[in-house]
């Protein structure tokens, strides 16, 4: 868990960066077991220039657990883009070579 929320922190700050630089993004920290709490909901969501994300982090080889699968699968099904990543890296190479992009098109 000490590898997931040192992730988290990172990727808080690189979506906090963007819109600092103005880009057209909004995001949420999902607060576990907080008010409007709900099981198998990933800890962040963004949306970046009409694009949903949401974003599960896991440490690596992290368990996943069943409520989670059910949201990826809702997700897919609805086309919202669920990502897991494991580290920070793989984040901001998923978002600066599939999300920014769309920006530019």
């Amino acid at each position: 868990m000490a590898n997931e929320s040192l992730v988290q922190s990172k990727v808080l700050k690189y979506l906090k960066k963007l819109e600092m630089e103005g880009h057209p993004i909004y995001y949420e920290h999902r607060q576990a077991m907080g008010l409007s709490y709900k099981d198998g909901v990933p800890d962040l969501y963004c949306v970046y220039n009409g694009i949903h994300i949401e974003i599960e982090m896991k440490d690596v080889g992290g368990d996943v657990r069943t409520r989670q699968e059910a949201f990826e699968r809702k997700c897919y099904n609805r086309g919202i883009i669920y990502i897991r990543p494991d580290t920070f890296e793989e984040f901001k190479t998923f978002f600066e070579t599939k999300i920014i992009p769309r920006l530019k098109k």
